[in-house]
């Protein structure tokens, strides 16, 4: 299934979204500390609007708008987080979990999942923050607590 892209203005500087027909698979800053996102993807297509990513970007991008502008806290989009391992996905959905605007460290989470020594794998392994983190993880993590935005 290819996945489409669009470049999108925010308040925190652009934003790259990636999606399916399934749902949105990524958000990135043009450039982080990981490097840039990966443009150059032989299966990524920029969105011309009808592509098979096209509702799910329009989507997204529709209701980030609305969130920078104070007018929601819960999205309605759907991810395609593309597997994970069985761990990853208990963190993705403990963090699904955090209601919005709560804090919570990785730590606590950890211990929420049953293992507080698993903090830094906590820490580590979403993949699903690392791709989404700007703001469809819904998670804040300056200095590491896990501050919540609601995606159902």
């Amino acid at each position: 299934m290819p996945t489409t892209y669009a470049r999108v203005p925010s308040p925190i500087g652009e934003l790259v979204l990636t999606a399916t027909a399934a749902g949105l698979t990524g958000i990135y800053f043009p450039i982080s500390r990981h490097g840039p996102p990966p443009l150059a993807s032989a299966d990524w297509v920029e969105d011309d609007g009808h592509g098979a990513g096209s509702v799910v970007l329009e989507r997204t991008r529709r209701q980030l708008e609305e969130y920078f502008a104070g007018k929601r806290t819960t999205f309605e989009v759907p991810l395609d987080a593309g597997g994970g391992t069985a761990f990853e996905r208990r963190v993705w959905d403990a963090l699904r979990a955090i209601p919005y605007g709560a804090t919570l460290s990785y730590g606590e989470l950890a211990r929420r999942l049953g293992d507080p020594r698993a903090t830094r794998a906590v820490g580590g392994s979403p993949d699903e923050a690392r791709r989404l983190r700007p703001a469809a993880s819904g998670c804040e993590t300056r200095r590491r607590p896990v501050r919540r935005t609601t995606w159902t």
